[in-house]
């Protein structure tokens, strides 16, 4: 079969640049209306082809009624059209990786897939997270705070973030069980004159929380530098720092 050439959705604005005082970072790949059954394996393609990452989310036209979808836990089922969300290098050639992908999966060419694509500025990771970004209490002594709010207990141990694209705000159960489970250690003095490894450190929440709790020196290590930066500009502030490779 023919393989369906990627083409860019009418009337949409490819590659407009961000304002001229924002920095783009990487580029967005909107992918429209794409099958359900197609959507898992196009994400993979992709992926293959060198995408950062891609997001499955539904397609669903203004007005119309969220479709749920349930699962067993050992299957995964997917809405019946899904947008798919790829995120590029600045440098990528997304157009010809999307025609790869198109030919790997032997897409028909009477219906290519339907796309746009446009530079993302750091800045707006930021505001998005700074929108939904609140004070969180994860215990009675324990919170973490965006720089912007002040603590509401100064007695508790109060980590302040400054956000940004790096993961870890406490929010998820992963970090909530770390922090907690670094706050049992320190009740129970093991942390005092420790030192601690944060591998794929993200905001460095974790190392924080460690050094507030006792721990003589904590490494956060990150392969991404974007990740690094608002956490050694903001998080670090009352910490000893030293940035370096390894």
């Amino acid at each position: 079969a023919a393989a369906a050439a990627a083409a860019p959705a009418a009337g949409a604005t490819s590659l407009s640049p961000p304002p001229a005082e924002l920095e783009a970072t990487c580029l967005r790949c909107t992918i429209s209306a794409v099958g359900g059954l197609l959507a898992d394996s196009l994400s993979d393609e992709l992926l293959s082809l060198g995408a950062q990452s891609v997001v499955l989310q539904e397609h669903r036209p203004p007005g119309a009624p969220e479709q749920e979808i349930f699962d067993d836990g050992q299957s995964r089922e997917l809405w019946e059209l899904c947008d798919l969300v790829a995120h590029f290098a600045l440098e990528a050639d997304v157009a010809g990786t999307l025609a790869l992908a198109a030919d790997a999966l032997e897409l028909p060419a009477e219906a290519p897939l339907v796309w746009e694509v446009k530079p993302v500025a750091n800045e707006e990771w930021v505001e998005q997270i700074m929108a939904s970004y609140v004070p969180l209490q994860l215990a009675p002594d324990l919170w973490v705070i965006p720089e912007w709010s002040q603590p509401e207990d100064l007695a508790a141990v109060n980590i302040i973030l400054q956000p940004g694209v790096a993961f870890g705000t406490g929010e998820h159960p992963t970090t909530r069980l770390c922090l907690l489970e670094l706050r049992a250690l320190a009740a129970g003095g093991q942390l005092a004159g420790c030192s601690l490894l944060d591998y794929g450190t993200g905001s460095g929440v974790l190392a924080i929380a460690a050094l507030k709790y006792g721990a003589l020196r904590a490494v956060s290590m990150a392969v991404w530098c974007v990740v690094l930066t608002p956490a050694l500009r903001g998080a670090w502030r009352k910490a000893a720092c030293r940035e370096g490779p390894l």
